[in-house]
């Protein structure tokens, strides 16, 4: 996986049911990928550097750690 280039890629998440994987940038990106084939499926600009990233137990959200707070996406 390359996460905006060769940008740092600060945590990475499983899904639950294992379908999406979620990866949190130094580039201020999360970005979404297939779960068994790894193909990008969407990117979200956080517009800062995220520190973590984790889907809710239903799978249906992400949570985002930025620097100062949390995001709920």
């Amino acid at each position: 996986l390359r996460h905006g280039g060769n940008k740092l890629v600060a945590a990475v998440a499983f899904a639950p049911d294992g379908s999406q994987l979620a990866t949190a940038g130094a580039d201020g990106t999360v970005r979404l990928w297939h779960g068994e084939t790894y193909d990008a499926v969407g990117v979200l600009d956080l517009g800062e550097p995220a520190r973590g990233v984790g889907f809710t137990i239903a799978g249906r959200h992400l949570v985002v750690g930025l620097k100062e707070d949390l995001r709920i996406v």
